[in-house]
């Protein structure tokens, strides 16, 4: 990267947090990310913040977990989102780039049995048993 490709994206960025800890983000995170892929970018002579280089940043921890390279893209993403609205040579990485889903128990389906049942077992349960006494239709 050119020293002036260098020092233009880095103002750019300070631009950009300066604007969004303005309306109340803290951003500690995201400013270090982005120092780490503006680094990353004049390591390489990158002049331009192009979809492949800001993948190919962000999954460089091989050892990290997806989410974690999906949260660094994130981060890239808003700052090129935010240079695109001026620079058209901005490439903003799309946002099914590095998809990945938490583990989480995935939700149960009840059946039309299941539902038939809980229906039916609502008609035993007492006014007693209630949060708040049932009110009159």
């Amino acid at each position: 990267m050119t020293a002036a490709g260098a020092s233009t994206l880095r103002q750019r960025a300070a631009d950009y947090l300066a604007l969004r800890r303005a309306v109340g983000y803290k951003l500690a995170e995201n400013e270090r990310l982005l120092t780490q892929f503006l680094d990353y970018l004049e390591e390489a002579g990158i002049t331009a913040i192009t979809t492949r280089d800001a993948v190919a940043w962000a999954v460089l921890p091989s050892g990290a977990k997806p989410v974690y390279w999906r949260s660094r893209l994130s981060v890239v993403r808003g700052f090129a989102a935010h240079l695109a609205a001026t620079d058209p040579g901005t490439e903003v990485p799309p946002a099914a780039a590095l998809r990945c889903f938490p583990n989480r128990t995935p939700p149960h389906l009840y059946s039309d049995a299941e539902i038939l049942g809980l229906m039916d077992a609502t008609g035993t349960v007492s006014a007693s048993h209630c949060a708040r006494p049932p009110t009159a239709r």
